[in-house]
This record gives C-alpha cells, sequence and structure tokens, in this order.
C-alpha cells in the first residue's frame, strides 16, 4: 500500500503508450510484471496502487481446494456430501445487471452478471453471490453503513503517494439499490484512519495520513478528527487528537464516548498513549495508557471495559495479550490460556457474535503464515479464557465478518498474501459454535478489504489490494445468505423511530407461513482493515401479540451503544424481515405506562356444572374401546380416580382419570364388554377455583353387541382379454390377461382385461369393510412402472358372456366416472393387489382392466393350472 510506483523511463512509457491505446480501444487488460497484453476476460478491473512489504507476503500457497472460484464451488460441494450424504438441492444461477455509465447508476437493484461456473450450488443451503455490474470510481480502503440505508466509502489519497501530495483524498456516498455514487471528497487524507458512527448516526473519522514513508522516513500520522454528517452529505472538522494516528482503532461505549487507541504518530512509533473524545463537549482526555499493537481488536464489554482480542495489524506491539481492561483506571484482567502465536493473528479479525448479551467474542485466521484456525472468549467469565473454535476450511488472513439480522455472521475474503486470495465463505453460528462453508465469492477480497450487511439481510463485499500498481479490485460483490431463498419473509409495517432504552414498544409486523420468533438489532457496520469494534447484534426480549411482536429493549447501553440500527423480526423458519432503522437513545420518550388494571371482580358463589357428557345418559351401541367424559361450565379441582368413577353393576372398573381444558376423562385400562349397562359417577370433592362443590351426578349407558371379522376368498367366475389388434376374436379360454394400451409396435392395439366375481357369502348384519383384487403376473412380463386401472362396469352380462365378448362386441359399459383401484410398478412372477372401492353386498362384479400407460401387464388367468394363482376377490366383513 505504501510506496509510490516508480517513474517509467522515458522510452518505456511511450512505449507502454503504445501498445496500450490500440489495447484500450480492444477492451484489453495490462498484465502487471509481465511486460505484456492480454485481451479483456472478464476480469474485476483493477485500478492503481502499491503495497508495504508489512503487511504481509505478496504471495504464498493457498489450499488447493479454494485457489479459485470454481475449485472451492466443488469444495463446498464435497464437503457438504460428505457431512450430510447428499449435496442438498443445486440450481442455476441466473444474472443480470445494467451499465453504470457517467452517472454511475446502475439500471436494476443490486445487479450482477454472474460467472457460469460447472458446480451449482442451491441457494437456500449455500446462499448466492452476485457481482454488481458498475465499477467504483475510487479504493474503497474504508466503508460504513449509514442510517439511510446508503454506504459511506472513503479512499482519502488510497495508497497512492502522489495522491497524498497533490491532495486528492477521495470519498463517495454509494447507493446500493440503485448503484448511484456521489462524491463527497474528504477535507484531509484520511487514508489508514478509523471511524465510528455517533448517536446521531454521523460518521466520525480519527487519524489518517500526513506523509507516506519513504526509504528515510517512517509513516507519519495524523491527529485530525473529522465528522461526516449524513443529512447533508457534508464533512465538519473537530477537534484534534493529542497524537498522530495511522492504523489507529476507535470504539465506542454506552455513553456514547469514543475511545481511541494506538497507531503511527509523527515520529513513526506505535503511540502507548489512547484518548478518549466525548462527542457531546467535542473534548478530549487523556486516559490511561497500553500497548497495543496497529488497527488493534476492540469490543466494548457489558460491564463497560474494553477487550483486547488479539487480532491485530503489523508488527508492531503483537505480542500484547488479550485482555479486558478498564480504559480509565488501566485495571486489567489477561485471558488465560491463550495458546495461539498472537505474532500470527496479524490481518485476523474479530467481532462480538451472536446477541450481545452472550459477551461472547470470536477471532479467526490472520498470519503470517496463514492461519486456518479461530477461537472464542467468553466476556462473561470472571476469568476468560481462550476457547478453541471451529477450524476454516483454508487458512487465510484479511479475514471481514459481517453480522446478520438471525443473529449469525459471515466470514469471507482473506488470503494467504495481497496477491494470494482465498475464495472462501462460511456463516457462523455463535448459539452452536460452528461454521456452514457457503457459496464462495468469485471476486478477489485480500489486503484493504471489507464487508457490510444491508438493511434487507446481504451482504455487500469492498475493496481488495494485492499490492503493485494498477491492482486494486473496483468491483463491488454481493452475497444473499441462504434465508433469502427458503421462501417468503416476515413484513414489517410498522414501529416507532425512536426507541428509549428500557422502553417497551410494540412492532406490527405480518408472518409467511411460519410464525414470529424473535426481533433482533444489529449495530451497521463501519469496517476497515480486518477490523469493525462497534459492530454487534443484540436479541431483544420478545413477546408475541396481535399484529407483530412486543419488543423490550436493554437498559444496559454498553450492550447497544446509542445510535441507529437495524431493527428485524425473524420467524421460527429463520428468515429475517426487511430491517427498519430505529435510534436507540437515552434522549428518546419512552412509551407511556399501560392503563392501570381493572377491578378485582365479584366473589364468584356460582358452582359449576356438567354441560355435556359422552356417552349421554342412557346411550346405547357404545364402542367398547369408548372413553368416559364429562365437559364442565368452568374450571375445576379434584378431578380423580376417587371421584370420578364408572362400575357394571356393583364392580369397579379399572381406570385412569385425567383432566384438561375444562374436560375430565376416564379411560379404561381395557375394553369394555359388550352388551353391558355401565354408569359412571361424579362424587363429591370437586370445586370450582373459588371452592364452590359440584353437585354430584351419576349416569348410565350400554354398550354394543360383540363384533366379529371374517375373510371371504372368491375365485374368478369369468375372465376375458379384448384385444383392438383382433376385433372379433375371443379370449375366454386363454390362460393369461393382458392389460397394455399398445401391445403391438403399432398404434391401435390396445389391449384390455375382464374379470366377473360373484359375491354371494355375505350374511345378513356383515358389512363389507375392505376389498382386494389380488393376481398374479407372469415370469416373462418383465414388470411395469405403472400398471393398469381397475374399473367397475355394468353387471348385466352373464359368465358365460364375459368369457364371449371381443373388442367390437359384449365389453360392458364403466359404471363410474373414476376407476376404483390402480396398479403402480410392479415386477414380473409376483403376486400383486390392490383395494378394490364400492362393494357393499352379494351379487355379481365385473371389473375392467384398462392401460394408464404403453407399460403392458400380463396376468394368470382363471384357466391357469396352478390354482392359487389365478385372479382372487377377497372379502373382509365384519357383523356386530
Amino acid at each position: 500500500m505504501h510506496r509510490p510506483p516508480p517513474a517509467l523511463p522515458q522510452r518505456s512509457a511511450r512505449v507502454l503508450r503504445a501498445r496500450l491505446l490500440p489495447c484500450l480501444l480492444a477492451a484489453c487488460t495490462v498484465v502487471a510484471g509481465l511486460g505484456g497484453l492480454s485481451p479483456a476476460s472478464g476480469a474485476d478491473p483493477l485500478g492503481p496502487g502499491e503495497r508495504d512489504p508489512d503487511i504481509g507476503p505478496r504471495t504464498a500457497p493457498v489450499h488447493p481446494g479454494y485457489a479459485t472460484p470454481e475449485k472451492a464451488r466443488a469444495s463446498v460441494k464435497a464437503a457438504h456430501e460428505h457431512r450430510h450424504g447428499g449435496g442438498g438441492r443445486t440450481a442455476p444461477t441466473t444474472a443480470g445487471g445494467g451499465a453504470g455509465g457517467d452517472t454511475r447508476t446502475a439500471t436494476t437493484t443490486l445487479a450482477a452478471a454472474d460467472t457460469t461456473s460447472a458446480t451449482t450450488l442451491d441457494p437456500a443451503v449455500f446462499g448466492r453471490w452476485e457481482t454488481l455490474s458498475y465499477d467504483l470510481p475510487l479504493r474503497a480502503v474504508h466503508a460504513t453503513a449509514l442510517k439511510n440505508g446508503k454506504v459511506l466509502l472513503i479512499a482519502g489519497s488510497g495508497n497512492v503517494a502522489e495522491d497524498n501530495v497533490i491532495g486528492r483524498f477521495l470519498a463517495y456516498v454509494l447507493d446500493p439499490d440503485t448503484g448511484k455514487l456521489t462524491s463527497v471528497p474528504v477535507p484531509y487524507d484520511a487514508f489508514c484512519s478509523f471511524h465510528v458512527v455517533d448517536a446521531n448516526g454521523d460518521v466520525l473519522v480519527f487519524g489518517g495520513t500526513t506523509r507516506y514513508k519513504t526509504s528515510s522516513s517512517p509513516w507519519v500520522g495524523s491527529n485530525k478528527v473529522y465528522k461526516f454528517v449524513v443529512d447533508t452529505q457534508t464533512w465538519v472538522a473537530m477537534p484534534s487528537m493529542g497524537d498522530g494516528r495511522w492504523y489507529p482503532t476507535a470504539v465506542s461505549d454506552g455513553s456514547g464516548k469514543v475511545y481511541v487507541y494506538s497507531g503511527y504518530t509523527a515520529t513513526g512509533a506505535v503511540t502507548t498513549s489512547p484518548e478518549m473524545f466525548d462527542p457531546a463537549t467535542g473534548s478530549w482526555t487523556r486516559i490511561a495508557g497500553r500497548d497495543l499493537p496497529l488497527y488493534p481488536g476492540l469490543h466494548t464489554a457489558a460491564d463497560g471495559r474494553l477487550f483486547y482480542s488479539g487480532a491485530h495489524y503489523g508488527s508492531k506491539l503483537n505480542t500484547a495479550l488479550p485482555k479486558l481492561f478498564h480504559p480509565i483506571t488501566g485495571a486489567k484482567v489477561s485471558v488465560t490460556g491463550s495458546t495461539m502465536d498472537l505474532t500470527r493473528r496479524n490481518h485476523a479479525m474479530s467481532a462480538l457474535v451472536g446477541s450481545a448479551d452472550q459477551q461472547l467474542v470470536w477471532v479467526a485466521g490472520g498470519g503470517f503464515p496463514a492461519l486456518g484456525t479461530s477461537y472464542f472468549v467468553d466476556l462473561d467469565d470472571a476469568a476468560p479464557a481462550e476457547i478453541r473454535g471451529p477450524a476454516l476450511p483454508a487458512p487465510k488472513a484479511y479475514v471481514s465478518m459481517a453480522h446478520l439480522p438471525d443473529l449469525t455472521t459471515v466470514e469471507t475474503g482473506g488470503g494467504t498474501g495481497t496477491a494470494s486470495p482465498v475464495y472462501e465463505t462460511s456463516i457462523l453460528e455463535p448459539t452452536t459454535r460452528t461454521l456452514s462453508p457457503m457459496a464462495p465469492h468469485t471476486v478477489p477480497r485480500t489486503y484493504h478489504s471489507s464487508s457490510l450487511t444491508t438493511r434487507d439481510g446481504r451482504v455487500l463485499t469492498f475493496g481488495g489490494d494485492p499490492g503493485g500498481s494498477g491492482q486494486f479490485v473496483m468491483k463491488v460483490e454481493v452475497f444473499s445468505p441462504p434465508y433469502l431463498f427458503r421462501g417468503e419473509r416476515p413484513t414489517i409495517t410498522d414501529v416507532p423511530t425512536e426507541l428509549a432504552y428500557g422502553g417497551t414498544y410494540t412492532v406490527s409486523a405480518t408472518q409467511s407461513d411460519a410464525p414470529l420468533q424473535f426481533a433482533s438489532l444489529l449495530r451497521p457496520g463501519s469496517a476497515t482493515h480486518s477490523t469493525d469494534s462497534d459492530q454487534r447484534t443484540l436479541r431483544l426480549s420478545t413477546r408475541t401479540v396481535p399484529g407483530g411482536v412486543e419488543v423490550t429493549l436493554p437498559t444496559n447501553r454498553n450492550l447497544a451503544v446509542p445510535g441507529w440500527y437495524y431493527l428485524s423480526v425473524v420467524d421460527d423458519k429463520g428468515r429475517p424481515s426487511v430491517s427498519r432503522m430505529v435510534r436507540l437513545s437515552a434522549a428518546a420518550t419512552p412509551p407511556p405506562p399501560p392503563p392501570p388494571p381493572p377491578p378485582p371482580p365479584p366473589p364468584d358463589t356460582t358452582p359449576p356444572t356438567v354441560t355435556s357428557r359422552t356417552p349421554g345418559e342412557a346411550g346405547t351401541g357404545v364402542a367398547p374401546a369408548a372413553n368416559v367424559t364429562a365437559t364442565f361450565s368452568e374450571s375445576v379441582r379434584g378431578v380423580g380416580d376417587s371421584t370420578f368413577t364408572l362400575r357394571a353393576g356393583d364392580s369397579a372398573v379399572p381406570a385412569t382419570v385425567s383432566y384438561a381444558s375444562g374436560t375430565a376423562t376416564l379411560d379404561p385400562a381395557s375394553d369394555l364388554a359388550p352388551s353391558t349397562t355401565y354408569t359412571a359417577a361424579l362424587t363429591g370433592g370437586i370445586t370450582d377455583d373459588a371452592g364452590n362443590p359440584l353437585s354430584p351426578l351419576e349416569w348410565s349407558f350400554t354398550t354394543a353387541a360383540a363384533v366379529t371379522t371374517r375373510t371371504i376368498t372368491i375365485p374368478a367366475e369369468a375372465d376375458t382379454t379384448v384385444r383392438q389388434a383382433s376385433p372379433t376374436t375371443s379370449y375366454g379360454s386363454a390362460t393369461s390377461l393382458l392389460s397394455d394400451r399398445q401391445e403391438l409396435s403399432t398404434s391401435g392395439s390396445a389391449a384390455h382385461g375382464f374379470l366377473r366375481f360373484a359375491v354371494t357369502d355375505l350374511q345378513p348384519g356383515e358389512t363389507v369393510t375392505g376389498a382386494t383384487l389380488v393376481l398374479r403376473t407372469l415370469p416373462d412380463d418383465g414388470g411395469t412402472s405403472d400398471g393398469p386401472a381397475v374399473w367397475r362396469t355394468a353387471d348385466t352380462s352373464t359368465p358365460s358372456g364375459t368369457e364371449s365378448m371381443t373388442w367390437q362386441s359384449g365389453r360392458p359399459a364403466r359404471s363410474g366416472a373414476s376407476a376404483v383401484a390402480n396398479f403402480g410398478a410392479v415386477g414380473a412372477d409376483v403376486s400383486v393387489s390392490t383395494a378394490i372401492k364400492g362393494i357393499t353386498g352379494n351379487g355379481p362384479v365385473t371389473l375392467e382392466l384398462a392401460p394408464d400407460s404403453t407399460n403392458g401387464m400380463r396376468m394368470r388367468s382363471r384357466e391357469h393350472v396352478t390354482a392359487d394363482q389365478r385372479p382372487q376377490l377377497v372379502l373382509t366383513v365384519r357383523s356386530g
């Protein structure tokens, strides 16, 4: 990032210009360092830039499974199949977009032109990446999500020493929905500064670059502070810091104050003298000294202390242990059990993950060489200790993290060197502390890259500085998490904009196909150099109410520092709504208190009654398996096996008694005897909640007679096949039946089978409860994936008439509008059966086997020599 590119000799410059002009006309790309030109191939546009050797190697080995986007997609799919035994659903990715033009406005919202790849990943499982259709006009080193849904991108001099000298300090406001970019130049060089968002939603920028490093002088940090006022898109100078700071970190607390640590001063040393800024008064105060490396990963804990995570940039003071410390008194508690090599957490990233009240910090990646490990620290522990976290799929530094409204975290980007990108993205589930691999990004993101979450729950990624002239990545890529592909999301229809700490508010919201589960706050990101100190999410105390949810805000301001947040509702399928912007403020007026409770009701003196009983009084034909129930006029107490009884004559019936929702249930230990009279009784001891007793009650009922079942097997009394190809031929004496839509290789060769059964053995009082047609397929039939449908036909024929019918004559008409059964897939030489509907009594039953497809089915007929392979109709009948 840091040394200006050497000037080209005059002849070399002329040669390059002579070669570059025709390439520009032919849409070519200069291949830096190769001394040649190559045709444009859809690679990301690269702007100018240079690197400093202290930021890590330019190139280093990359895990082969994540060296390219396509290899990464294959690795993600293979890992998923190994873990789950299948690849999940896969689906093609669609893309589209419009040109930015001079107005720098994309023609579609978050439009993309995604490159087709051989490995497809289901976006409902792995999410989806899209590359926006426009290029950025600056090197996006710093990125902040604003309260109006837009993004402030700052380059300053953007790693170009010449721009620092001539005062070209770029910044733009990006509208991600339209692609519109508005220039808002910074009044000073904010390159390598740090930034937080204040309670009003404006951006405070601390430090930056006074002078670039040269062979004879170190980096010189700026002591300037500016505020970007979002509503007017203007810069306002704030009181300067006592020290210049290049590569500092700032972090906010619950009072709105900002603590600024580390950074190169004017002497090129890392300052160990932090300062505190009070935005309310514009004043600076020196606070307790602290030896921390450049861009230290800092986060505000629930008790107001600050936590240094171990993530940092560069080699200065890089052995400082992770610790909790008081910013004013300096009292500290170091993290125990630290086994990581802290010098290799260079370019790692840390974040307070999950709900902020859980106080869980996650640190991932780093270098050098690049690390694939991560760890957690629970700040709620009296003695915070390192807890091993999930391994990253591939080692990498330059990690970016962005929180999602469902309380998970996306980690993305990174590389083993500035020009060795790793194409790996995962989502952390903090409650289980597990990582789920996602679809890989396709735009390289290493040094000077960052990510931010949008109001609709997607993640924007910016930047990437592999080093060398002409290499900065100008493309914006968007990650849509899996929850965006899992059906309709809930919708917030109304919510107050100003929220007070400790206040309770109603969020009006509609659900889709799942109930609302909780509401969350997400602090929009303000990221640079793998550092975002104030980013956090918080699960709100949530209660479902008609038309939405009721949420209660925390009273502890350190859990959610004052300012603007994304507020979302999440349903029980994990799908968040598009968020609403709300401001959490101590000055906000809390909602009015609820109305006083109504006066207590008058004393209850009305005794309970029984409003319904089953079986009813003098009921008959009661099923022996029935339970006995009594429903009361109000809630009662005292229901049990001593107050709710059943007897047959003088014999008590063993039973279990239960009570729920105003109904008592007596469940006999075994079925009641048939044709027997029983008496149920509710006796003394049952009262309502006020103590009013139930009057004793008895009633009797009689059970039904015993039920018996039997099976009747009926052989076919006639069967035949009619063939369209032989319309006048009778096949009543054949030993097989056939059903086929196209028996021969030509059309017009259908074959239908007919069967006739005589039902004669049903006795008075018997009911048919089931009927099954049983057939035997031929050994050489080969089976079928779709057997014939079974139709009832008119029973006007005789057995001999059935045997003698042909395609042209004697076929009975179908007697219903739909088939009574259907054979599915069947094999060869097997017994197949299907249930038949509509048989209720004695009489002839004629069935037609009509083909459903060109897959035919051949069966034994009644003339076959083996009796048990002939067609049968099996009836199940019940009496009683």
